[in-house]
């Protein structure tokens, strides 16, 4: 049975219990100053007559259709916002459809929807722009986007309508606040640095696979994931968690790695963690994703290529300074910069207060070595490896030579068993393999090293050069005297 409305008694119940309670929500216990909703009689105070009363409550009724603005910028991403906002509209809204058919939350006629990433697997569609709902006759939300000065753009959402939902307005408002902060899509996730971003993969790497030497892992652990790990017990102690590291090397060390590990750790941690990509991701705007999503960690790589150590007014220096700037005592950003030349840096940065701490990944020790290779090929070494020998054969190698150097020793292994007649099974990586593959790899290693980032002209090339630039200049001076006859 419909009830006048076109709903069912049912639907029509539902629909006043989701209006109340918005209306609690957004503070409307009681709804106006001068008039209280309680009982169900109509009482009217003894000094006022009927055709008062009548004036009164038809003046409260035209106030109340008065058509009103509503407004609220959320401190969270526009995608954000919307995603929180349509799981706060789906569960409260969804359950509610027309007899005439079910219409959805939106009505006959829906808004527009965008599809967002969700997570590194998962995308969902949701609205943005102007929609109404149903149960709020005569109002018409829309989403937008505002910019802050300091937090870049932020989420928000305006309703006009009439002035008797201002509670159910502010009612909705507040749910998508909890939801933000209960659920938001970015806080604690690992993602890029675009305005709508890219989540990240963090579970290709097998952090019992990436091996350093004693002291860069001592480092690495010191100055970044320790804060990361123990987050409340820094805290409790006041050490600060707004921290600058940069972390440096020759290419091949694991500086990416290090970045992936770090990720790994945030998220692990609940933070947010957020990779700035040099050449594609503004760093101001990460650094202001940052501060809406903390506790949170930059990772930005490849810093070298946005500062000028022959300039006094860098990106990088413009970057430390906004970093400084940043005065909450509660601010927890730990901003990591990767380089591999930090002679590139202007000195003026390598100081505590800018950078709290360098950390330089270089080649493995002893340990390392032993333990990356035990990593690439453990099953087939045998039992009595001389490590000083192997780490004497590949001395300088660089993470990513001692994994391709072990690789190659169990192509030296299957050779040899093949030659002898050997089954594949009982093949065994001696100590002969391992330093044979080092050193057959060390001319690769040497021209490395010699390379250079850019082509540098022979000294003879740039001197012809200057030359023919100075006989150009003196031809043409010599056409231009006697053009004008001198």
């Amino acid at each position: 049975m419909s009830t006048s409305t076109g709903l069912t008694k049912a639907e029509a119940k539902t629909t006043a219990q989701i209006l109340e309670n918005l209306a609690k929500l957004g503070g409307d216990v009681f709804r106006d100053d001068d008039i209280t909703y309680a009982g169900d009689k109509l009482i009217i105070p003894t000094s006022m007559t009927i055709e008062r009363a009548i004036k009164f409550l038809t003046k409260k009724h035209q106030e109340l259709e008065k058509y009103t603005t509503f407004n609220k910028t959320f401190n969270y991403r526009p995608w954000d916002g919307a995603y929180c906002m349509w799981n706060v509209l789906k569960r409260t809204f969804g359950v509610v459809a027309h007899s005439r058919g079910p219409m959805g939350m939106f009505g006959p006629e829906p808004p527009s929807m965008m599809t967002i990433n969700t997570s590194y697997t998962e995308q969902e569609q949701v609205p943005w722009g102007a929609f109404q709902l149903p149960l709020l006759p005569g109002c018409e939300f829309e989403t937008s986007q505002n910019t802050h000065p300091e937090l870049g753009p932020l989420f928000a959402v305006s309703a006009s309508g009439p002035k008797k939902f201002a509670s159910h307005v502010q009612g909705i408002f507040l749910l998508i606040e909890q939801e933000l902060k209960d659920n938001s899509m970015y806080r604690g996730k690992a993602f890029d640095g675009q305005l709508m971003p890219d989540f990240m993969d963090l579970s290709g790497t097998d952090p019992s696979q990436v091996v350093y030497s004693q002291e860069v892992l001592a480092q690495l652990e010191t100055n970044i994931w320790a804060q990361l790990r123990h987050t409340k017990v820094f805290e409790q102690e006041g050490i600060p968690l707004k921290r600058a590291v940069l972390v440096h090397g020759p290419y091949g060390t694991g500086k990416t790695l290090a970045a992936i590990l770090t990720g790994q750790e945030a998220v692990a941690n609940g933070w947010t963690f957020i990779k700035g990509r040099p050449g594609r991701d503004d760093l101001g705007f990460v650094m202001q994703t940052a501060r809406l999503y903390q506790p949170a960690v930059v990772f930005y790589e490849d810093v070298d290529k946005i500062a000028d150590p022959e300039a006094s007014d860098t990106s990088m220096s413009r970057l430390l300074d906004d970093f400084d700037g940043i005065g909450a005592k509660d601010t927890r950003i730990l901003m990591v910069l990767t380089t591999n030349h930090p002679e590139r840096i202007h000195k003026g940065m390598a100081r505590p207060g800018r950078l709290d701490a360098m950390i330089k990944i270089d080649e493995l020790d002893v340990e390392g070595t032993a333990k990356l290779v035990k990593c690439r090929v453990d099953s087939r070494l045998d039992e009595e490896i001389d490590w000083e020998a192997v780490f004497e054969a590949s001395q300088g190698y660089k993470p990513a030579f001692v994994t391709e150097f072990a690789d190659r020793a169990a192509r030296y292994a299957l050779n040899r068993a093949m030659n002898e007649g050997i089954p594949v099974e009982e093949i065994k990586l001696t100590t002969e393999d391992l330093v044979s593959s080092a050193l057959g790899l060390r001319p690769q290693f040497e021209i490395q090293n010699d390379a250079k980032d850019k082509h540098v002209k022979p000294a003879l090339e740039v001197a012809l050069q200057d030359t023919v630039k100075t006989v150009l200049h003196e031809n043409l001076s010599e056409r231009v005297l006697v053009t004008n006859g001198e």
